[in-house]
């Protein structure tokens, strides 16, 4: 109940509480000493008097005089000696002497004559024990009488001599005086109390209030320092009690003071881990003042500048300019840092040693908890390497890897700026497209070792011809182009023609050995032939065609006439579109036989086109603009799948087909998912994979060959053939025949149509011997000769492909062939007896 008081109220309470205990304590004393005090006075007035009755009544009581003359004698007496008497005199009422019977004898006021027949009737009550005076006065002491109407305190006082009791004397107190006078004396002992205690509460009010005040100040001071330190201390302010305020904020202070310790402990932790976080980063971590002095520098950084923590600390990071950074660098760092701002960018700074590093640097502004910046925070790191790096690797995709020159990329990116600087200055430009005269066969001959080296000479001749102004670059294999700023049409013809005689002249390689190339080169000019990149590039294409188709070794300039070579390229792009959307296309199906045996071992699956207008066209008139336009993915997708229908056709209808073997563009590997379509053509036709055989060129392994070999690789685990198209008269690699774990060496029709010649004859034996070493088939081609199908059949090539035994067939008559197959033996229906020789 009392939790509510203030501490000033409750002090007051308390002091009043123990002065009213105290002083009900000491007026109890005091009264029961008073009541004390008028009990000896009663009883010791008593006795004066009734030793004064004694002298006086003893010889009439002895003589048994009349005691009317002592009842005349005595109320005088009485009320001279009463006034003698001390304060009790005023209590004393009457004075009453019995006969030792009990009788009345006299009273010292005749008023209460009446009533002394009723003391008469109480003596017994007044009886003592004893008699004699001296006995009596030991422990003689006023008693309270209770009879009917004569009740009183009352004093008996025995008179007597010698053991002898004569009469009793009954004194008769009132009790209204003596409870008066006790009343007045409690009276004052309660005023003088109330008077103190007043005194007091006033004082311990101001005690309280004197102890209170810095209680409450100490526990202001107290929240305001909990709330700077972000603590929570909430003292219930419903508690008027200052104590109980104070306790219960020391008590939150003491939980706010644990709660910092132990944040404090974390924060420190953190700290230290942040610390050694730092020292152990792979960058380097600066710490600086607000003025740029150091006062933190971690190891990594220390190893990158070359310094010393030592030599660092207090030191401003200027100091380490190399000056090469340029101006506005250092202003964008101000303003960001004068703005409170991170910034991020890149320096050139110098190392203890000297040298010169890039790195890429951070600022970041460190704030107290008042939002105030106390120091800034800088993370480096030395992107030398890196920058390299990427410049290298820039390099690399701009740039052809074998000459070093702008590869097509690069070249766009250059041609379309030309075209925009010249469109502003009104300038003209060259557009030269060079394309290399038969350097296929300096590979086929020479070896792609010496191809390569014979480019990079190209490139060399090329530079060291050309101005600082024009642009040369390598689009792959044997294709350059050249972009150069001309001013008039006879410069453009002037420099193609010194490109194609310098070229000309013969490259000697570090071998002694002598090579020459030709070179046909198709010139577009800006603005004449075009305004885009687009139409520059077409035109130059266009030209450069033209110059081939001229005799090669020369230039030709664009003119509007060479568009209609180009319209027939779109037009027939056209058509091929449309030829996929109607299902022109179809297949014929050439067999493969048995060079010893003459059984099938084999068909090939031959595109055919049938034109509406034009009739059915060969590979030869489509398969070129098929491949340049991309459309070849989608039309080798369809031969897979159509291959793979008729195969099921063909089972279906309980023939035994040989392995069906369908040729596969580079485009198809490099473009298109190859694998995912030859699995889903199996599946939907329910084949297996050894049912189907892909014939790829040497041509393919020679882009991305990492990713044909994953491809192929695929395939393989599939169940799929491999076979190597036209082997011989490309980049033939013994390498590539290792890593590629093919099934088959298709020996070109050029091998099979010279072999009656000796060298001829010794290629194609050559050739069989390594598939035969490699366990691979040999399928030649073109076989058109019956002495052709007796030099292949004394050189154990295993099948043999051509018109000789078999012209491309329809489906139709492919079924009718594989029912026949074991009635007739084409070979030696061909053959004479004697023509074959082991």
């Amino acid at each position: 109940m009392f939790h509510n008081f203030s501490l000033r109220t409750k002090l007051a309470a308390f002091v009043v509480l123990v002065v009213g205990v105290t002083g009900w304590v000491i007026a109890g004393f005091v009264l029961w000493h008073d009541y004390r005090s008028e009990q000896e006075n009663l009883r010791n007035d008593g006795l004066a008097l009734a030793t004064m009755y004694q002298h006086v009544l003893l010889d009439p009581l002895r003589q048994e005089d009349d005691f009317h003359t002592f009842e005349l004698l005595s109320a005088p007496f009485y009320d001279t000696n009463r006034k003698a008497l001390g304060t009790s005199r005023r209590a004393l009422q009457h004075v009453i002497l019995l006969d030792d019977q009990g009788k009345v004898l006299a009273s010292s006021d005749p008023i209460h004559i009446p009533l002394l027949a009723k003391y008469a009737e109480v003596e017994p009550e007044f009886e003592k024990a004893s008699l004699g005076l001296p006995q009596f006065l030991q422990g003689m002491a006023p008693r309270w009488i209770e009879h009917d109407e004569v009740r009183g305190l009352y004093l008996l006082v025995p008179l007597g001599e010698n053991g002898v009791k004569y009469a009793t004397l009954v004194m008769d107190y009132s009790m209204q005086v003596i409870i008066d006078g006790f009343m007045t004396r409690a009276l004052q002992s309660l005023g003088i109390i109330s008077l103190i205690s007043f005194v007091l509460m006033l004082l311990a009010y101001r005690l309280a209030h004197r102890l209170s005040d810095p209680l409450a100040r100490l526990m202001q001071e107290m929240r305001q320092l909990a709330e700077r330190h972000g603590w929570r201390v909430v003292a219930d302010s419903r508690q008027m009690d200052e104590i109980l305020q104070l306790q219960n904020t020391f008590r939150e202070f003491e939980c706010g003071l644990l709660n910092a310790e132990l944040q404090r402990d974390e924060s420190l932790q953190r700290e230290r881990l942040a610390l050694a976080a730092l020292d152990h980063s792979s960058q380097g971590v600066v710490i600086t003042t607000l003025d740029a002095s150091i006062i933190y520098i971690n190891n990594a950084y220390c190893n990158n500048v070359g310094y010393s923590q030592n030599e660092l600390l207090g030191q401003n990071p200027h100091f380490m300019q190399s000056g090469k950074t340029p101006a506005e660098t250092y202003q964008s760092l101000w303003a960001a840092l004068t703005a409170e701002q991170s910034w991020q960018g890149e320096l050139i700074n110098r190392r203890k040693d000297g040298g010169e590093y890039l790195e890429l640097l951070t600022i970041s502004p460190i704030r107290q908890a008042d939002g105030r910046i106390s120091h800034y925070l800088a993370i480096q790191d030395d992107i030398s390497q890196r920058r390299a790096a990427e410049e290298h690797i820039r390099h690399l995709a701009e740039h052809d890897a074998l000459t070093g020159l702008p590869n097509r990329a690069l070249l766009e990116d250059r041609l379309e700026q030309a075209i925009k600087s010249a469109a502003r200055n009104k300038e003209r430009l060259a557009l030269m497209f060079l394309d290399l005269d038969n350097f296929k066969q300096v590979n086929d001959l020479q070896g792609h070792h010496q191809g390569d080296q014979l480019l990079k000479l190209v490139a060399q001749r090329l530079l060291g011809t050309l101005r600082a102004s024009d642009t040369l670059a390598r689009l792959g294999g044997d294709e350059f182009v050249l972009l150069a700023p001309i001013n008039s049409e006879t410069e453009a013809q002037l420099l193609a023609a010194k490109i194609v005689q310098i070229l000309y002249e013969p490259y000697f390689q570090a071998n002694a050995s002598e090579l020459s190339v030709s070179v046909s080169i198709g010139v577009s000019l800006y603005p004449e032939h075009g305004q885009t990149a687009e139409a520059l590039t077409m035109c130059a294409d266009i030209a450069m065609y033209q110059a081939k188709a001229r005799g090669r070794n020369t230039y030709c300039l664009f003119s509007p006439e060479m568009q209609g070579d180009l319209r027939d390229r779109v037009t027939l792009e056209g058509e091929l579109r449309l030829a996929l959307q109607q299902r022109q296309f179809v297949l014929h199906y050439q067999p493969q036989f048995d060079a010893q045996t003459g059984e099938v071992g084999g068909l090939e699956a031959l595109i055919r086109w049938q034109h509406p207008q034009y009739g059915l066209l060969h590979p030869e008139n489509f398969i070129a603009a098929a491949e340049g336009s991309g459309l070849i993915v989608e039309i080798g997708a369809w031969v897979i799948d159509e291959a793979c229908r008729q195969v099921r056709v063909w089972l279906d209808a309980g023939l035994v087909v040989p392995c069906l073997a369908v040729n596969v563009s580079f485009k198809q590997f490099h473009g298109h998912d190859l694998q995912g379509t030859v699995t889903a053509a199996l599946e939907r036709y329910r084949l297996s994979g050894a049912s189907l055989e892909l014939e790829l060129t040497e041509s393919v392994m020679l882009r991305d060959p990492d990713r044909v070999y994953a491809v192929l690789h695929g395939l393989r685990l599939m169940g799929v053939r491999l076979s190597i198209d036209d082997f011989g008269s490309g980049y033939s690699s013994l390498m590539y025949l290792k890593r590629l774990d093919v099934d088959t060496l298709k020996i070109d029709r050029a091998f099979v149509t010279d072999i009656h010649s000796e060298k001829g004859r010794a290629m194609v034996e050559a050739i069989i011997k390594i598939a035969q070493t490699l366990k691979l088939h040999t399928v030649a081609e073109g076989v058109e000769t019956v002495t052709q199908l007796t030099e292949l059949r004394n050189l154990n090539c295993g099948e043999i492909q051509g018109f000789l035994l078999a012209k491309p067939m329809l489906p139709d008559q492919v079924k009718v062939l594989l029912a026949e197959a074991e009635r007739h033996n084409l070979i030696d229906q061909i053959m004479p007896a004697n023509n074959f020789v082991i």
